[in-house]
């Protein structure tokens, strides 16, 4: 903290300038100190790829092109603490790259996919795409595919196309289950 004399003082007041006479100002030199950067980080994946993220301001996004899908870019956040006045960075946002192993050509064998947070969204619409193409949904297939929604649910952090990905889903398994009633019934 520094101290010294001056003849007047200035500050803003509801969007004006205020010119009074002073004796004395305080300066803080810890308010305004810089926050610092974001340091060079790399991050990994199981589902989504490994990434290299540099040295990155306050308030901006590093970006960075996706393992998989080159054309689309993964983006973090360097941003501020406000309890801490320090720099941290967010997790990465993988939502546009795609996942680096292949998602199954059957809805039975969603059984053994493990539901993640980077890979919700992906098997959502990978099992909707797959139950579109079908005709009819056998029971072990409407289970497997109540039990994944049931999973990616529990996982969160739904955004609205990936909700509507799910209640398409859900739709398209009422309905080709409503024909499988049928189905059974004749």
């Amino acid at each position: 903290m520094a101290m010294c004399s001056c003849k007047h003082a200035i500050y803003v007041e509801w969007k004006r300038f205020v010119v009074q006479p002073c004796k004395e100002v305080v300066f803080n030199t810890n308010l305004f100190a810089a926050p610092g950067s974001c340091p060079t980080e790399r991050t990994s994946s199981e589902d989504k790829g490994s990434y290299f993220w540099g040295v990155t301001q306050p308030n901006e996004r590093a970006v960075q092109p996706c393992d998989k899908n080159a054309e689309e870019q993964a983006t973090r956040k360097c941003s501020i603490n406000i309890a801490t006045d320090k720099v941290q960075w967010e997790p990465p946002t993988l939502k546009k790259c795609k996942l680096l192993g292949g998602l199954p050509d059957t809805i039975i064998d969603f059984r053994d996919v493990v539901i993640t947070q980077e890979n919700a969204p992906d098997v959502a619409e990978h099992i909707l795409n797959l139950s579109i193409k079908m005709d009819i949904l056998s029971k072990e297939e409407v289970e497997v595919i109540l039990s994944k929604t049931y999973e990616i649910i529990q996982i969160g952090d739904i955004d609205e196309s990936f909700a509507s990905n799910l209640l398409s889903v859900i739709s398209d398994v009422l309905d080709k289950a409503e024909q499988l009633r049928q189905f059974t019934n004749r």
